[in-house]
């Protein structure tokens, strides 16, 4: 199983309900999503980084518009602080995490 975070954004305009909810569903197809914080995700997934991200941008995602960077995070040593609600959950894709204020 694969983990990646994912950070973007979605310009606010017209269709912008239509392209977030699109861009959103491809992120909640995956096994394991924590999506906590604004315009970004962790998730798990037995895809590629090449397939994870071509199905993100195949959502109705608008390369003129919007933007997002996928990126492999495992191994990786991270801090997270403040009210986290799914501690387990972010556990779970990010062992190394060293949790700080977690209130959950």
């Amino acid at each position: 199983m694969n983990s990646f975070a994912v950070s973007f954004t979605i310009k606010y305009d017209h269709d912008y309900d239509e392209r977030y909810e699109s861009f959103m569903g491809a992120i909640r197809a995956c096994p394991t999503v924590w999506t906590e914080t604004t315009s970004f995700c962790l998730v798990s997934t037995n895809e590629s980084l090449e397939a994870f991200q071509r199905r993100l941008y195949f959502s109705k995602f608008s390369p003129t518009r919007d933007k997002f960077l996928v990126m492999s995070v495992r191994p990786v040593m991270a801090v997270a602080r403040g009210e986290i609600s799914y501690p387990a959950t972010l556990k779970s894709l990010l062992p190394n995490v060293s949790l700080f204020d977690v209130v959950a």
